[in-house]
């Protein structure tokens, strides 16, 4: 996830709503769920995102 964040500050990733463990991995890693989001199938996924905010001494 450092990489990530490095690369671009401000990440969302998707999943299924019965993937619980993916869920509790997001969340015990700062990620916060922000909605609902439909493929083009009409199948939903829950999104999670999470913003690296520069600190400022």
């Amino acid at each position: 996830m450092n990489w990530c964040f490095e690369k671009c500050k401000n990440i969302r990733i998707d999943t299924h709503r019965d993937n619980i463990p993916m869920q509790n991995l997001l969340k015990k890693n700062g990620y916060e769920e922000c909605g609902i989001i439909y493929l083009e199938n009409g199948d939903e996924r829950i999104a999670f995102q999470k913003e690296q905010r520069d600190l400022v001494n």
